[in-house]
């Protein structure tokens, strides 16, 4: 290895020790798992054996195999190469159902809103004030105002006051 690159993340593990130690956690554990990344003794089994560990030796651990990668990138080296997954587990189906090809979306909640929400007036407002609130807001988006704007801008202005209009039909209808 490179000594300048080794040195300078030998220099920022210490100083990350210290800090450790300074706090008073884990700072054994974290000193071995160091030392055994910056040896090139870590195996794949090294995040196995600190989980043996504990929690923090578990956490230690990680923290030693990112020095380790950062070595090798300060040397030159880059990221370690990795074994492809082996065919017999790429692409089957589990046997638990029908295979998707695409992820499953899940429905997210949104907020209880409606018409009174795009009018900008509470749900029981009454409906000279719902039409009023929609003058307001179709005034703002009306096309002499967009004319001169870009296409983009257009285009928003008319899918707003589509929005409002239906806003606004909405609540007539819930007036009655």
């Amino acid at each position: 290895m490179a000594g300048g690159g080794r040195g300078r993340v030998i220099g920022a593990v210490a100083a990350l020790a210290r800090l450790a130690m300074a706090i008073g956690i884990g700072c054994l554990v974290f000193s071995a798992a160091v030392a055994l990344v910056l040896a090139d003794r870590a195996t794949p089994a090294t995040p196995e054996l600190a989980a043996g560990l504990g929690l923090l030796g578990a956490l230690w651990t990680s923290a030693g195999l990112v020095a380790e990668g950062l070595v090798r990138l300060a040397d030159g080296r880059g990221p370690k190469p990795t074994a492809p997954v082996p065919p017999s587990w790429h692409n089957q189906p589990s046997g638990r159902g029908p295979r998707h090809s695409r992820p499953r979306r899940v429905p997210v909640r949104q907020p209880q809103t409606g018409w009174w929400t795009v009018l900008g007036v509470a749900a029981d407002a009454p409906r000279a004030t719902c039409e009023s609130a929609a003058r307001s807001l179709l005034r703002q988006c009306h096309p002499d105002r967009w004319a001169t704007a870009e296409p983009v801008l257009r285009q928003q202005a008319e899918g707003r006051t589509r929005t409002i209009l239906q806003a606004l039909a909405e609540a007539r209808a819930s007036a009655r």
